[in-house]
């Protein structure tokens, strides 16, 4: 059972380098700045594995878990229709 615990905990650590370098590259590829929805991104590729190893762990109990997690999910979340919002003039 250890052993799961501890290539789960992998992964998550290896979503750190792995994710940023994917952005990093798709965003050179693409030569695109980066916006509000990247920050978005690289916050969950930092933070959700972050707080996944830690809860783990045993470092962070049930209740601050929950919070973190939640808090993550409505910083995503929150305006998010205002991004796919339309120009007034029907252009795209």
């Amino acid at each position: 059972m250890d052993t799961v615990k501890e290539y789960v905990e992998l992964i998550a650590a290896l979503m750190l380098p792995i994710g940023f370098i994917g952005f990093m590259w798709h965003r050179i590829a693409t030569k695109k700045a980066i916006g509000v929805r990247a920050v978005q991104f690289i916050a969950v590729v930092f933070l959700l594995p972050i707080i996944l190893i830690l809860g783990m762990e045993k470092l962070l109990d049930g209740q601050t878990l929950a919070a973190l997690i939640g808090g993550l999910i409505g910083y995503l979340l929150s305006g998010l229709s205002n991004f796919d919002r339309q120009p007034p003039d029907g252009s795209n």
